[in-house]
């Protein structure tokens, strides 16, 4: 008899929890199912935030390719530039010298045609 109460004690108690742990493994569940959705919109939102960094980063990378090109045809036409400025420079400095040889010439050609007699060239009286 002392069996049979044990027993049927023991059947009340299982009966008991297993009536409050469906109900907490339940409740569990829930809870656990909203976190994954909580985490679910995280790592969408994750997803987007990356997508939109890619698109900044290639508009980025577009736009210093541009600005590359346009440093290097800059630094072309610079080059080319400081090229010919030396050329006519060069250029200026030989006509520089040939005028200067030249009015040396002018000069000497005029003295032996056109300047006047200095006095210990001219005939004495």
């Amino acid at each position: 008899m002392q069996t049979a109460r044990v027993l049927a004690s023991a059947l009340a108690v299982i009966a008991l929890l297993g009536f409050a742990i469906p109900a907490s493994v339940a409740q569990s569940s829930r809870e656990t199912e909203r976190k994954l959705d909580r985490i679910k919109r995280e790592l969408k939102d994750v997803a987007a935030e990356r997508r939109a960094i890619e698109g900044r980063r290639g508009d980025a990378s577009r736009e210093l390719r541009s600005a590359d090109e346009q440093l290097g045809h800059s630094s072309r036409a610079l080059s080319e530039t400081r090229q010919q400025l030396a050329q006519q420079e060069a250029s200026l400095a030989a006509l520089q010298q040939r005028r200067a040889s030249m009015e040396t010439d002018l000069a000497g050609s005029w003295r032996r045609c056109c300047a006047p007699p200095t006095p210990s060239a001219m005939p004495r009286r």
